[in-house]
């Protein structure tokens, strides 16, 4: 019988070099030597304005405007927020209908004194989201609820007698004159009478080309076409349903297609990843409720309007990308899967067009020049290949920030039982009353710290990509005399229904040079297949083992 034996490795660096050195760490003690060593929080300290946290930092210096008396609190609508709904009045996380229980928080709000006596039909759920902090005597649903008056007016006049006393209140009661909605992106094109009158129709539609189709080079090609333009989709990986047999092949019987698999494809590289939608900046914009909105049109379910962190699995991706497709083809798009963009076509400084080849094909292919009135790169992350040939057109590309982290996995059973307690039984694996339970770890390290020394130095180590139910698959592919898939993402299935919940930590780091990150990707990936002999294999150790 084999014995599979996991080697944990650090990588060391300096400020002073650029240099990254692999070393294997000494013996450590097993887990059971640390059972007496305990993480204690410090009480009752105050933490200055050098140790807070940008986001509290803004909070501090945000001014705070005076509140404008509403004239006529008759017309539009009320926006009620953060109204507290225990979890046992609470229908549950996807009943998204006014309930007694919110009605009785609305009322509270309200003055009115008999809360059954509101009509339901007078208000709409925008937001619901779950606080399960220990803080509070139990997990609360928070709601976001709008209040239309006219219609409340017409099922209870006597309402008026206590919407005529509320005021606005910062971030609890707020007044809008009218009612802003916002359709999809394709009803808000169709609606827009300015594009239309301004834009004079053109003898000859503009031929543009939108390199990938991610989640940009396929809302590119939706705007593009509803507007009129002549447009090409290239992709140098295959539609979901070729690529989900090309990543079954990889999974099951390790067969590596270089241009179809996890990061190349129909729907980019998030196809075959968690899916979450969440902004992380507070309510959505009018902005991000459209692509929403756009995302439902094509098959998502309407409760990711809603949902406090929505999130769409891959079993609902592929059938969404699918009517995506279909809808773009009705437009007159032209896709070309399995072609990948080699060069770009210059002419007086100006890109006239782009040299494609079948990247199907494993030795090297014919290139056939198209001609474009223009070209919209929307390549991804893994592009490696465009990305060097943009250098050598001399085009200004910026170094971003990057994460370098691991993955963490944890029994979901753990982390519902510590986030709920008493509710954990609740979860029922993703179908119960409660959502799976989550978390997120933050450590921001100050420029003014004496850890950091200069801005440029400064560093923060957080968590995302938190997947409940998730499974680990190979998320990065480099090609060369051998191929690599050592870089794991979790895969959010949106049933949940498995065990496990993975967790990424990642912490930041600085490129000088916009390479710099594809370069360290390329440097420690051949280390880590040396070292795991091609056996496809995640590098495992224990938690403690990386944190002592």
């Amino acid at each position: 019988m084999a014995t599979k034996v996991a080697i944990p490795f650090y990588l060391s660096s300096s400020k002073s070099s650029k240099n990254i050195s692999l070393r294997y760490p000494q013996y450590k003690p097993s887990f059971s030597a640390f059972k007496t060593m305990r993480i204690q929080c410090a009480r009752r300290s105050i933490r200055t304005g050098k140790k807070r946290y940008p986001s509290e930092k803004k909070k501090l210096e945000r001014t705070r405007k005076p509140l404008d008396d509403v004239k006529n609190k008759e017309e539009g609508f009320w926006r009620l927020s953060k109204l507290n709904v225990p979890v046992h009045k609470d229908p549950g996380k996807d009943d998204l209908s006014v309930s007694l229980g919110l009605l009785e928080a609305i009322a509270k709000v309200l003055e009115f004194p008999v809360a059954s006596m509101l009509p339901p039909e007078g208000f709409t759920v925008v937001r619901k989201s779950i606080d399960a902090r220990k803080l509070l005597k139990e997990p609360n649903f928070v709601y976001t609820v709008h209040m239309d008056v006219k219609k409340l007016l017409d099922l209870l006049p006597r309402i008026w007698d206590f919407i005529s006393r509320l005021e606005p209140k910062l971030g609890l009661v707020e007044h809008f004159p009218e009612e802003q909605v916002s359709g999809d992106l394709i009803k808000i094109i169709h609606d827009c009478q300015e594009i239309k009158e301004v834009s004079q129709p053109s003898k000859k539609k503009p031929k543009v080309a939108v390199v990938g189709s991610g989640p940009s080079g396929l809302f590119a090609s939706l705007v593009l076409a509803e507007l009129g333009a002549d447009v090409t989709l290239i992709e140098r990986g295959e539609a979901v349903e070729q690529r989900g047999r090309d990543i079954g092949a990889l999974v099951v019987r390790r067969l590596l297609q270089g241009e179809s698999n996890f990061c190349f494809g129909e729907g980019g590289a998030g196809t075959w990843s968690d899916g979450k939608l969440v902004t992380r900046i507070g309510r959505n914009s009018d902005s991000v409720l459209a692509v929403m909105k756009t995302l439902v049109h094509f098959g998502a379910p309407p409760n990711i309007l809603v949902n406090g962190k929505p999130h769409l699995g891959t079993d609902r991706l592929i059938p969404l990308l699918r009517n995506f497709r279909q809808h773009l083809q009705g437009l007159g798009v032209t896709i070309k899967f399995g072609t990948r963009v080699d060069d770009l076509l210059v002419e007086n400084s100006q890109v006239i067009g782009v040299k494609v080849s079948d990247s199907r094909q494993k030795l090297h292919a014919d290139s056939l020049k198209l001609g474009f009135d223009a070209v919209v790169l929307a390549v991804g992350h893994s592009a490696r290949d465009t990305y060097e040939m943009l250098l050598s057109y001399n085009v200004d590309l910026a170094p971003k920030d990057f994460a370098v982290g691991l993955r963490i996995e944890h029994p979901q059973e753990l982390i519902n039982s510590i986030q709920y307690s008493a509710l954990a039984n609740e979860v029922q694996k993703g179908r119960g009353k409660v959502p799976v339970a989550d978390y997120k770890v933050v450590k921001y390290v100050d420029e003014d710290d004496s850890g950091s020394s200069s801005r440029e130095w400064s560093r923060s180590c957080y968590s995302f990509c938190m997947c409940p139910g998730g499974l680990f698959s190979p998320a990065q592919i480099h090609l060369s005399s051998v191929s690599m898939a050592c870089h794991f993402l979790g895969v959010h299935l949106s049933g949940q229904m498995q065990h496990l919940l993975s967790q990424s930590h990642p912490k930041t780091l600085i490129p000088m040079d916009p390479l710099q990150e594809l370069n360290f990707r390329y440097f420690i990936l051949p280390i880590c297949c040396t070292i795991l002999l091609m056996s496809w294999q995640l590098l495992v150790a224990p938690l403690c083992t990386w944190m002592f």
